[in-house]
């Protein structure tokens, strides 16, 4: 794995997951980008009035990002790239055409509300983004793992994918040195392509059997898939939305 995209927005939410990032990066020696994207308001539509105050925004932006958790990535090779237009499609963009290998990124933090819906933003990337998008809806409650992880739990249906998904797994669990666990919602004795052994759960709800197959095996990290539908759901089954949301640790949906 060698290029993370990690878009910042200035959050405590990206301040908590800038540690995590790190971690990740220098476990697998990769090339961290962190990136920004100044969103501009649609009443702004007169451009020209914001132009004499956009350079100096600007300015203070990318000073801001290349400050960011300076400490945290030091000694990784990082990249700060500021763009200006709509956050998810930028993200997206960037990821495709330098063939970013992994996306890691918050959701939008409001706890009342996290198991309702994700943030916009993050809705978006799921959908599109090729690569896989490692997503910490559970930030906001649970406590920092400094960057250790000692439990990966794996949820696959009876897709073609599970196997490439059960890779992924294997290839986080192998370098972090964790235990693998996975499991699968349905009354199935075993996964298509899957050798490894497969636990079943409770097919009733799929996302809170997940979360609380998860929480049952302590896992520091989920990893699910978000299949391949073309069209308006894009590549986010809504299994996967729901998975997400109810996680007790961070998502890596592939």
């Amino acid at each position: 794995m060698l290029h993370i995209l990690f878009p910042v927005a200035f959050s405590p939410q990206c301040d908590r997951m800038a540690p995590l990032v790190a971690s990740v990066a220098r476990r697998f020696q990769s090339r961290v980008t962190l990136m920004h994207v100044l969103e501009l308001s649609p009443l702004a539509s007169d451009f020209a009035v914001m132009q004499e105050h956009f350079q100096t925004l600007s300015e203070e932006l990318q000073g801001r990002l290349k400050a960011f958790h300076a400490t945290d990535f030091e000694g990784i090779e990082t990249d700060h790239v500021f763009k200006l237009g709509q956050a998810a499609h930028e993200i997206v963009n960037f990821a495709h055409s330098q063939k970013a290998d992994l996306i890691m990124m918050p959701t939008h933090g409001f706890t009342r509300f996290r198991q309702l819906l994700l943030g916009s933003v993050t809705s978006a990337v799921l959908h599109d983004a090729r690569c896989p998008v490692w997503t910490t809806a559970h930030a906001e409650e649970a406590p920092e793992t400094g960057g250790q992880f000692r439990s990966v739990v794996c949820a696959v249906d009876l897709s073609l994918s599970s196997s490439s998904i059960v890779e992924w797994a294997e290839y986080f669990a192998h370098r972090f040195e964790a235990e693998l666990h996975v499991v699968h919602a349905g009354k199935a004795n075993g996964v298509p392509g899957v050798a490894k052994p497969v636990e079943l759960i409770d097919p009733t709800h799929v996302g809170r059997s997940v979360a609380v197959a998860a929480e049952r095996h302590q896992a520091d990290l989920l990893v699910i898939g978000r299949g391949r539908i073309q069209g308006v759901l894009g590549r986010l089954r809504s299994n996967a939305h729901d998975i997400i949301r109810m996680s007790p640790c961070p998502v890596l949906s592939v």
